[in-house]
């Protein structure tokens, strides 16, 4: 059941299961007579020790296991990728977001744990901000791509931007982004953000100011 299988995976997590013997897990993370939580608790424990080779078969567990239950799929994902180590999270991650066939409440929950600074840490953004970085849709991840702009400037743009620090939840991860950037291109935008009639936080005012006089 849902309690026994979450039981299961923050064992993983926890570091609390381990094995010696490698082809177990994936032996056991393959066997379709097994139940989906100790399929699904081998598949993680085996990314973790081995990586190559395991993400599609993880991606596919984690699917199978939080279908159609959008608060146990959000609770899979918190245990499967701190069961990861932060540096191989976005292995599973970009997978999981580039499928658009795989359920939306999977990719939520699997965006909140992408490393911006890992490998596919731009692609993660990139498509993050695609699906996200939408009116009315707010979510804590999508402010980390929004900052992350600021080390992408070949993905930041004076659209995203404006739009960013017009929103009073990325107000300030955009201003955080034009302060990495530095960059000319975005002087205009600055200059607007200086006038208090449009501005959403003081702070942008104040943030604004200050990049401008660096």
């Amino acid at each position: 059941d849902a309690n026994g299988l979450a039981a299961l995976l923050a064992s993983v997590s926890d570091g609390a299961l381990a094995v010696d013997a490698p082809a177990a897990l994936d032996e056991l993370a393959s066997d379709e007579t097994a139940s989906i939580g100790v399929r699904l608790a081998a598949g993680a424990l085996s990314m973790r020790e081995q990586g190559e080779g395991r993400t599609e078969r993880l991606v596919e567990l984690m699917a199978r296991a939080g279908a159609g239950d959008p608060p146990l799929s959000k609770h899979l994902s918190y245990c499967v990728f701190r069961a990861l180590p932060a540096d191989r999270r976005n292995d599973v991650i970009l997978p999981i977001l580039e499928d658009s066939l795989l359920p939306d409440e999977l990719a939520v929950s699997a965006a909140e744990y992408y490393q911006t600074d890992a490998l596919y840490g731009p692609e993660i953004t990139r498509i993050v901000l695609a699906r996200w970085f939408k009116p009315g849709v707010e979510y804590f991840f999508v402010t980390r791509a929004v900052e992350h702009l600021g080390s992408l400037p070949d993905q930041a743009s004076r659209e995203l931007l404006d739009r960013a620090v017009r929103s009073r939840y990325y107000e300030r991860s955009a201003m955080i982004a034009l302060l990495r950037l530095r960059d000319r291109r975005y002087l205009p935008l600055l200059r607007e953000c200086v006038d208090p009639d449009w501005t959403t936080n003081g702070d942008a005012q104040t943030w604004s100011i200050d990049i401008l006089q660096s």
